[in-house]
């Protein structure tokens, strides 16, 4: 089966109704035993990979229409776009080579995307479908965020706080959400430009290369 015959097969479930844009294997299952010549095991494989990408896909291009990255962190705007399309961090972490921890890490804010490296940031960027001025803006919340929780977890250390490590995952949301409201006030640091211009530059390089033209926006 070419791309051409899979794309159909998935377009003329989906128009039917027969599909719902979340990955099923039951529902891959049976579109794959849809009246057509007997494919060898290893091409059923395939097959069912090409679907659940395509699935992942559309789910996740349907969940970042209804989620909005006004004052989100680039974290934290991947994890509400996750949540929404019914991805777990395993799924985005197949996606991107990566495990469901540094899924997790990214998500929280414990990685800074403006030093991931620019492959690794360009297939973050590729999968969620993001444009690079949403992302820049989305990175920068994210630096300014990360600086003002580390002078709070700081405070927090010397009064006998909990490491970040340890504290649960609602923690971790209301302390980026107050963080962010603190960073806010705080004039923007030239040094985090600077940064930041640096790495959307690397960005838009390499999404050139892959031919992405389309998030140069």
């Amino acid at each position: 089966m070419n791309e051409k015959m899979l794309n159909e097969v998935l377009g003329r479930a989906i128009r039917r109704g027969d599909v719902e844009l979340e990955v099923d294997d039951m529902m891959v299952d049976s579109l794959l035993k849809q009246p057509r010549p007997e494919l060898p095991t290893l091409v059923k494989r395939e097959v069912k990979e090409k679907f659940r990408v395509r699935l992942q896909d559309a789910a996740i291009a349907r969940a970042k229409e209804t989620v909005s990255a006004k004052s989100l962190s680039f974290g934290r705007f991947l994890e509400a776009v996750r949540t929404k399309a019914n991805l777990s961090k395993l799924d985005v972490g197949v996606r991107l080579q990566k495990s469901d921890e540094y899924v997790q890490r990214l998500e929280r804010g414990d990685l800074n995307p403006a030093e991931l490296p620019t492959r690794e940031l360009s297939d973050i960027v590729e999968l969620f479908r993001l444009v690079v001025t949403a992302v820049a803006e989305m990175i920068l919340v994210s630096v300014e965020t990360m600086n003002t929780k580390q002078t709070i977890r700081a405070s927090a250390r010397s009064h006998g706080g909990l490491r970040h490590d340890v504290r649960g995952e609602d923690v971790e949301r209301a302390l980026d959400a107050f963080a962010r409201k603190l960073a806010i006030k705080s004039p923007r640091v030239s040094a985090e430009s600077k940064q930041l211009e640096s790495c959307m530059t690397n960005l838009r390089e390499e999404l050139q290369r892959r031919g992405r033209i389309e998030l140069l926006k």
